[in-house]
């Protein structure tokens, strides 16, 4: 009978060291993970200005005073913005989503 109290015992030991090692990796996995996700948001914040940037700087080499109506100031300075605003954030998807498919790449090769 104290064999099978004792075997007990060192079962419950073992599970509970197991909950305490599965509680310490929860906890700190949890805190990679959210980690994981500020440096990815701040590398899309990066990239996105970056590439909203470069568009503009490209779009100044066009001439969109001779497509406009005259007059027009303000709505070609909004369609400028807006246009660069959507250029720059289309190159900026293709940049991250390369980024991610070229992260998950070694998965393959696991």
């Amino acid at each position: 009978m104290q064999k099978l109290v004792d075997k007990l015992q060192k079962k419950r030991n073992m599970a509970n060291k197991y909950v305490t090692l599965l509680s310490y990796i929860s906890r700190h996995g949890r805190e990679m993970i959210m980690s994981s996700f500020g440096f990815q948001a701040l590398i899309s914040i990066l990239s996105h200005l970056f590439f909203i940037g470069v568009t503009w700087w490209a779009l100044q080499a066009i001439h969109f005073d001779k497509l406009l109506r005259a007059g027009r100031v303000v709505q070609a300075r909004v369609l400028y913005i807006l246009l660069t605003i959507a250029i720059g954030s289309s190159v900026s998807g293709f940049f991250l989503t390369y980024l991610g498919y070229s992260r998950q790449l070694p998965l393959l090769f696991e």
